[in-house]
């Protein structure tokens, strides 16, 4: 029995095969769709890789402004002058006023200008000379020397109402041994001194006498009554 109910299918399945198959029967194209594949998957984009971080330069800072200098003009060179070689006093026992030359003297508010101009130191001439203007005029001793001074004095300026007095006592006389010798007593013609008004000139014969040297002597024009030996204008004699 068990077996009979096994062969019933088989039968049904026999018979259904053998029948015809009519219009109405779906075809097996229809049971079974054609395999339609996947579309073919694109690919994707090549994964572009951010390029290598480069840091930017390290910044320089600018250098510190320094301000130019204030502009200073330059000085103008100039070649100095050469120094003018200070002029010495003249008048003074190192540069006396030389023979022949005026020099001007004041005596409180009197100005005074004069000058030597001769000299006569020639013995014979001197010794001649004394004896004819005074017959007891003494010569030079041995060993003693005469000097015949001609000085000329002009009273330049003063008080018009006041008189100037000039003589030899306005003078001193330095020898060339070093010592002042006092005029030794003569007896002169045109004899130097005189008193005048400004504008008046005074000319005259000086006589000195000292011991013979080979140094130079002086005359010194004293420019007051108050001033000792030596102290005035020096003039040399030669």
């Amino acid at each position: 029995m068990k077996n009979l109910l096994l062969l019933i299918p088989l039968v049904l399945l026999s018979v259904a095969g053998c029948a015809k198959p009519s219009s109405s029967t779906p075809s097996a194209a229809l049971l079974h769709p054609t395999y339609t594949p996947y579309p073919t998957p694109k690919p994707l984009a090549t994964w572009t890789l951010y390029p290598t971080y480069t840091p930017p330069p390290t910044f320089t800072p600018w250098p510190t402004y320094t301000p130019y200098p204030t502009y200073t003009p330059p000085k103008a060179t100039s070649t100095p002058s050469p120094s003018a070689t200070p002029k010495r006093k003249i008048g003074t026992r190192k540069n006396p006023v030389p023979l022949g030359e005026w020099v001007t003297v004041k005596k409180d508010d009197k100005v005074l200008r004069g000058r030597i101009a001769k000299v006569i130191k020639d013995q014979e001439a001197v010794k001649k000379r004394l004896r004819s203007d005074n017959m007891f005029n003494k010569v030079p001793a041995e060993g003693y020397k005469g000097i015949l001074i001609y000085f000329v004095c002009e009273y330049v300026s003063g008080p018009e109402d006041e008189t100037v007095s000039v003589s030899s006592s306005d003078f001193d006389f330095l020898c060339g041994d070093g010592k002042f010798y006092e005029a030794p007593f003569a007896v002169l013609n045109d004899e130097f001194g005189g008193t005048g008004y400004p504008g008046a000139t005074f000319e005259g014969w000086l006589y000195r006498g000292c011991a013979v040297t080979n140094k130079p002597d002086f005359l010194i024009w004293k420019t007051s009554w108050l001033t000792g030996l030596g102290e005035g204008i020096w003039m040399a004699l030669e």
